[in-house]
């Protein structure tokens, strides 16, 4: 033991995000307070550590021994241990390669954050070593938070839509949901570094996150190794594993995970899904989907190239008029009906070589939001793979004003 603590090269306190590279579809909703489209295209559930206060007062917890297993574990309503950030770097060290050289370069445990003069509570756990077996160093990190997510909103992104990656969702016994990708650090830039993470999230919102690069530092883009130090296995035996139970009882449950329920106004996405099949016109049709509560995006086939669509449906509350709708729905035109019809054309988001995005955005007078988006490519950082997208500005009009949309939000 001597030996491994002499290995452990302790730098510091760190503030460090955890980037995800599968959809963990966390953010319910259509639009942000601006009303701006949430376009949820490969959204990202970002732990952040930092003196937030978090009470793990009530909870379950132990102490971790220096040989890595959970001990002293209190029932519930007894004071909590702290849980160091050498207790988490030492867990996830056990399991390292063995006789590999470890360098820690960053940890933060459950109470770490000086608040005050004392330690305070913090909300996401975290710890990054640097492992060299003597084929260059790379990094494996680890980190623990709850968000406000369901099992069904947790999935991955449209495989189709980015070959670079690979997603693979897991259903657990026990109710919670295991997503494991690989792909590029950067995928915009599709070179450097290669990453797998494994995100594990419980029944009740909480969430392990461990991922491995073939680098020795985040956002190098400096390639350090051929490989990453850990294996797809490897991480999902990690994420999985028991020893982290005492961290876990210590974050609070997702509120959004105690209830079923979905936010009023936001259509499961396979109701989403099988409105949107009956809306398209002959000779298109729905290659792949993936989805969440009030959103669907798919891979369109019309035999000349795949096109990547989105929609959000909502039911928004409130006025709709005056203050950001003005600005949002500065020069739409009006149905009959009162609907505000804004349409874009604009070179795409986060495309690649030439992709172009066409948005129709539509709401309606009690409130539905409806909003449309195609592109003449597969997905996000993608060169265009057509001239124009398998749907035109008309075709997608029709899809948003249909009143097919009033049967699954509650009209």
């Amino acid at each position: 033991m001597a030996e491994e603590q002499q290995r452990f090269a302790v730098l510091g306190w760190l503030t460090w995000s955890v980037r995800s590279l599968p959809v963990a579809l966390s953010t319910p909703g259509l639009v942000d307070k601006m009303f701006k489209i949430s376009n949820r295209r490969h959204a990202k559930n970002t732990f952040i550590t930092g003196a937030a206060g978090l009470t793990l007062a009530g909870a379950v917890a132990c102490v971790l021994s220096l040989d890595d297993s959970p001990v002293g574990a209190q029932a519930a309503g007894a004071p909590v241990e702290m849980l160091s950030g050498d207790d988490i770097g030492r867990v996830l060290a056990s399991f390292l390669p063995k006789g590999a050289d470890l360098k820690v370069v960053g940890i933060q445990g459950t109470h770490d954050a000086k608040q005050g003069g004392e330690r305070a509570a913090v909300q996401a756990p975290t710890a990054r070593i640097v492992v060299d077996e003597g084929t260059g160093p790379g990094l494996v990190g680890i980190g623990f938070g709850h968000g406000d997510v369901t099992a069904r909103n947790i999935g991955c992104p449209l495989q189709g839509g980015n070959p670079d990656e690979q997603c693979e969702r897991t259903e657990l016994p026990d109710g919670g949901v295991l997503v494991v990708s690989q792909g590029y650090e950067r995928p915009s830039e599709r070179q450097g570094p290669r990453m797998i993470q494994a995100d594990m999230y419980t029944k009740e919102g909480r969430q392990v996150s461990v991922y491995t690069l073939n680098a020795a530092e985040e956002k190098s883009g400096t390639v350090t190794r051929s490989r990453t130090p850990l294996t797809a296995q490897q991480l999902k035996e990690i994420a999985t594993s028991p020893k982290w139970d005492a961290v876990l009882a210590g974050l609070p449950a997702s509120d959004a995970a105690k209830s079923a329920a979905r936010p009023a106004g936001e259509p499961l996405a396979a109701d989403i899904e099988k409105v949107v099949r009956g809306l398209l016109p002959a000779g298109v049709s729905v290659a792949e989907t993936s989805g969440q509560d009030g959103f669907l995006e798919a891979l369109l086939h019309d035999g000349k190239g795949d096109t990547h669509f989105q929609i959000n449906v909502q039911r928004l509350g409130g006025r709709q008029s005056g203050g950001v709708y003005a600005e949002l729905y500065d020069g739409a035109e009006r149905t009959p009906d009162g609907t505000r019809v804004k349409v874009t054309e604009e070179p795409a988001e986060k495309g690649g070589k030439n992709a172009v995005e066409w948005t129709v955005d539509t709401v309606r007078a009690d409130g539905l939001r409806v909003v449309v988006t195609v592109t003449n490519s597969t997905g996000p950082y993608q060169d265009a793979n057509r001239s124009t997208p398998a749907l035109t500005v008309d075709q997608l009009k029709r899809l948003a004003l249909d009143k097919a949309w009033d049967g699954i939000t509650g009209r």
